[in-house]
C-alpha cells in the first residue's frame, strides 16, 4: 500500500502539510480556550444553583475543590469517551494514549491536575517537543493528534 507523506503513523506528529510548531500550540489554546468557556458556563450555573439552594450566602474554600471536580469531571468524560472536546471537535484535535491503551480516569485526573494547576505552563513545551506534546501529555502518556477531515461524498 501506497503512504503519502502527510499520514500520521504511529508516534509521528499530526500535522497538516506546512504547519509550524506553533500552529500546533495555536490550535490547542483555541480549543483550550472554547472548553474554558464552556466550563465557566457550566459552572455558573451550577454556582447560581447552589447559591440559590444555600440562600444565597457565599461559599467557603470547599467550594473550589467542588468546582474543580466538577472541570474534572467536564474534561473526563469527553476524553474517555472519544478523545475530544467540543473545543477539540471544533478544531479536529483529539487526546489519545501515547502507547495505544486507554485514558483511565486516574490518568484524565493527572492530565487536568496538571494543567489547572500549572495554568496553561505545560503547553510552552509543544513547539520544542518533536511530536508536540505539552508537558502533562509528557507525564501522562498521551498525545493530542490532529483528526483528517472527512469528506463529503460526490
Amino acid at each position: 500500500m501506497n503512504e503519502s507523506r502527510h499520514d500520521v503513523k504511529r508516534g509521528e506528529t499530526p500535522e497538516e502539510p506546512g504547519m509550524s510548531p506553533f500552529g500546533a500550540l495555536l490550535l490547542r489554546a483555541m480549543a483550550a480556550l472554547y472548553d474554558g468557556l464552556l466550563l465557566v458556563a457550566v459552572l455558573f450555573v451550577l454556582t447560581a444553583a447552589a447559591l440559590f439552594a444555600n440562600d444565597g450566602k457565599a461559599f467557603g474554600p470547599a467550594w473550589l475543590g467542588v468546582a474543580f471536580g466538577i472541570g474534572w469531571l467536564f474534561f473526563d468524560g469527553f476524553w474517555r469517551h472519544g478523545g475530544q472536546t467540543l473545543g477539540m471537535r471544533a478544531w479536529r484535535l483529539k487526546v489519545v494514549d501515547d502507547g495505544d491503551g486507554t485514558l483511565t480516569r486516574g490518568r484524565t485526573f493527572a492530565r487536568y491536575a496538571l494543567g489547572f494547576l500549572l495554568f496553561g505552563i505545560t503547553y510552552l513545551v509543544v513547539p520544542f517537543d518533536a511530536r508536540r506534546r505539552a508537558l502533562h501529555d509528557r507525564l501522562t502518556r498521551t498525545r493530542v493528534v490532529r483528526v483528517p477531515r472527512e469528506r463529503a461524498d460526490d
